[in-house]
């Protein structure tokens, strides 16, 4: 339940791919972070944290307490006219996921395959949170290619769960696209302290300096910060380090080789097992035909030297593992350099981030569309937008 946002904001994207209820833009509740609490405007009623409470997606309705509630279950009307569709359908449908329970929960409906499989959790999940806090933060290179050992194998496993759950199907995997400021702490956490102590101790640091180094990965706007491509170029010494603990040799000058090779020792694995495994490939947010340029060679480079090297069983000697590549369109950019990327040979696909280009062409976050959109409905700015949107 946010105060904030609407259908298409984060809270509602997340919850939807974990198949859990969200009510967003909740406007008679107010929020008080020293007490921990909600506040009901209408009825004077509190939540504090800790407190059980149950919402209604559907109608958007929360209730104080526990309600009596039954599983979601698919109708057989619904499962009968997908059937039919089926019959005469002229492409796939693909989802997005980020979890094997999220895989599993899109083939129930009926998906083809998974379009975007985000691998962000994979680095920010309860587990890795500490191993990723660790590896951005540390000075000392033998201590981090050590944490990057353990958080890739860790990653390598999650991925064999997944591959063995998409089975013959079609996946996208998408390399890591988030700001590096999401794994960090941040001071309003009333867990913030304690954090901010167990990585003091991790790294033998005071805490002025832990907090220096924190500060120093803050952005004022993540949406536009280094995520994606650019990671691999502001932040190269992550990458190299990543290609390190996965193709166990160290790739000096090497920095953006890392990319996938975690993806690929998955790959392998469940191909002895006798899974097909469709596995694709997506750069994330390139603004330039060049980063591409940069990044698809030494990423190939990486994947036919794992194979070579038999980093995961022998009886792989000569094998050769065809990865299709795409990039992802999620700024104005890159949508007028469409036509570079689409002439490039190593690239197979593009995926349109619609979500993305939306907020940069309106000018309009998803947490703060509904407000605006409330307050437009009715005019006839909003709708000529729209419409003069919709037929270009």
């Amino acid at each position: 339940m946010t105060v904030r946002g609407g259908i298409s904001s984060h809270a509602s994207i997340w919850m939807r791919g974990s198949g859990k209820p969200s009510v967003t833009c909740v406007q008679n509740i107010g929020i008080d972070p020293k007490a921990r609490q909600l506040l009901c405007v209408d009825t004077g009623g509190k939540v504090t944290e800790g407190d059980d409470i149950t919402i209604d997606g559907t109608n958007g309705l929360v209730f104080f307490g526990q309600c009596p509630t039954i599983a979601a279950k698919q109708e057989e009307e619904y499962l009968t006219l997908l059937n039919w569709a089926r019959k005469y359908k002229v492409m796939n449908v693909l989802a997005n996921a980020d979890s094997v329970d999220s895989v599993n929960e899109a083939f129930s409906f009926g998906a083809d395959g998974i379009g975007i499989f985000r691998t962000e959790s994979m680095f920010l999940a309860s587990g890795r949170l500490e191993l990723t806090r660790f590896i951005l933060l540390t000075d000392n290179e033998s201590e981090r290619a050590a944490a990057l050992t353990r958080l890739l194998e860790l990653q390598r496993d999650d991925l064999v769960n997944v591959f063995r759950a998409v089975g013959d199907r079609d996946v996208v995997l998408r390399m890591l696209d988030v700001s590096l400021q999401s794994a960090m702490p941040i001071s309003a956490d009333s867990n913030y302290s304690k954090i901010v102590e167990n990585l003091c101790s991790d790294l033998n640091i005071s805490k002025e300096e832990c907090e220096k180094r924190i500060n120093a990965l803050l952005e004022p706007n993540p949406l536009l910060g280094v995520r994606g491509c650019r990671l691999a170029f502001i932040q190269p010494y992550f990458a190299s380090m990543q290609a390190r603990a996965i193709a166990r040799r160290y790739f000096k000058n090497f920095d953006e080789k890392s990319c996938d090779v975690q993806l690929i020792e998955a790959t392998l694995i469940v191909r002895r097992e006798g899974c097909k495994v469709n596995t694709k490939i997506l750069l994330p947010i390139a603004f330039s035909d060049r980063e591409v340029d940069r990044i698809l060679p030494l990423v190939t480079e990486a994947i036919a030297e794992t194979c070579a090297q038999q980093v995961v069983v022998s009886d792989f000697k000569d094998f050769k593992l065809d990865i299709e590549f795409g990039v992802d369109i999620a700024n104005p950019r890159a949508c007028l350099k469409a036509d570079k990327f689409g002439r490039n040979k190593n690239l197979g696909f593009m995926s349109i981030d619609t979500d993305s280009l939306t907020e940069l062409v309106f000018g309009i976050t998803k947490e703060q569309s509904t407000r605006y959109i409330v307050s437009f409905k009715a005019t006839v700015v909003f709708y000529v937008c729209i419409q003069l949107s919709l037929l270009s």
